[in-house]
């Protein structure tokens, strides 16, 4: 019904799918997994790398090196202001007064939101936290030190003071905004140890994992629409166009938490990420550019999320092996002990030996079920392989069988 060459290529065809199907399953089966933790060097002067759900320090690269923190500072004034809440000093209802001091206490090109905050208005202690974190104003972090502490002077000394409890060695603060000044500088190991003090507060978790987040009306002036300047959360940019421009640096498992860029610091991003249970959070300092910035992060989660998740499944085929491989010896235990027994020729040597072997022939006969149903599993897989290689040859044939009665009607009809 159809040429010779036509069948041998279906039949080529077939033969290599089965082989295909053959091969990929046993090694499959055999569950060997090579995994290495070995990570490039990052495009960063440091950075510190942290599974924080089992505290694994996974990556470190100049991470006890001083360098200037930028806005990254911002995290530490957050922590102080939620530790007062949970204190019961202040709370995030507060109704907080914009002095005159602490915006004129920092240079008008200090970042801040597009509506800059004036001195005489009012705004709630959340919302403040939100400018600091989300749109990484400046001024909203004089106003926090200034609100918590009465001064920006005893405010920086408690964020010092904190810093020190902490833990963080060669780590110095300035001002609650990280607006250059010296002497002013942090590690990238000392920023990871004050992000994990806060990610113990579900308000900052909320707070650094918005991409954008809307200040009512104050007193003074109008709404204001916040964009966190951390690019891992938000699926689009920021366009006036109806169908928005997506965002190369969106990353679908980014959860926070706090960008950072000064000429002398360069391009720094305390940045967490949660997958398959596990949180990761990384610290890059003084990267080159924006693009770095990001895009280093989103290789350093990329990569340790699938370490950890080749890893997990090596630990449970380890695991799985070690506890058979002591089933085997408690099986063999028992069985070497029983026929010493046998063996010293006492009264109950016949009762013995009869169990001795019932309980040998249970062992043996669990193991050929077990290998049974795996032969079966590959069995199916062959089987249901061969039917699909069947149902196309027949279909291939069905179809030439067609095309050659179509071809000769049509000749019938000339």
């Amino acid at each position: 019904m159809f040429s010779g060459k036509v069948f041998k290529k279906s039949i080529s065809f077939v033969l290599i799918l089965l082989f295909t199907i053959l091969c990929i399953f046993p090694a499959s089966a055999a569950g060997d997994v090579d995994i290495s933790s070995t990570f490039d060097d990052v495009e960063a002067k440091a950075a510190f790398v942290v599974d924080h759900t089992t505290g694994e320090i996974l990556y470190s690269y100049n991470a006890d090196k001083p360098l200037p923190p930028a806005s990254t500072t911002k995290i530490i004034t957050t922590l102080l202001v939620l530790e007062a809440v949970e204190r019961g000093e202040i709370s995030l209802d507060d109704k907080v007064l914009v002095t005159n001091y602490a915006v004129s206490a920092l240079y008008p090109n200090a970042s801040r939101m597009q509506i800059p905050l004036v001195a005489g208005e009012y705004l709630s202690l959340l919302d403040l936290l939100y400018a600091n974190m989300v749109s990484s104003d400046c001024f909203a972090s004089n106003v926090l030190g200034e609100y918590l502490c009465g001064n920006l002077s005893d405010f920086v000394d408690l964020m010092n003071s904190r810093a020190e409890e902490l833990g963080c060695e060669d780590t110095h603060f300035a001002n609650p905004s990280g607006y250059p000044s010296s002497p002013m500088y942090a590690t990238a190991r000392s920023l990871y140890i004050i992000t994990a003090e806060c990610l113990k507060y579900d308000t900052f978790r909320e707070i650094v994992s918005a991409s954008e987040y809307v200040i009512p009306a104050t007193n003074l002036k109008k709404e204001r629409t916040l964009i966190n300047t951390n690019m891992l959360l938000s699926m689009y940019l920021e366009v006036t166009e109806d169908e928005p421009e997506p965002n190369e640096y969106y990353y679908e498992y980014a959860t926070g938490i706090k960008t950072g860029h000064t000429s002398e610091a360069g391009y720094c991003l305390v940045s967490s990420a949660e997958k398959d249970g596990h949180e990761i959070v990384a610290v890059v300092l003084g990267c080159k550019s924006i693009h770095y910035q990001f895009s280093e992060t989103i290789r350093i989660f990329d990569h340790y999320f699938n370490f950890i998740a080749e890893r997990t499944e090596k630990e449970r085929i380890e695991r799985e092996e070690r506890e058979r491989q002591e089933r085997l010896q408690l099986c063999k235990s028992k069985f070497d002990a029983r026929k010493s027994i046998v063996l010293e020729n006492s009264d109950s040597a016949e009762i013995i030996r009869g169990k001795v072997m019932e309980e040998d022939e249970a062992v043996r006969l669990a193991f050929e079920e077990k290998r049974q149903a795996e032969l079966n599993n590959r069995l199916q897989i062959i089987s249901i392989a061969s039917l699909v290689c069947i149902l196309l040859i027949l279909i291939l044939t069905a179809t030439l069988c067609i095309r050659k009665v179509v071809k000769r009607k049509k000749l019938v009809h000339k």
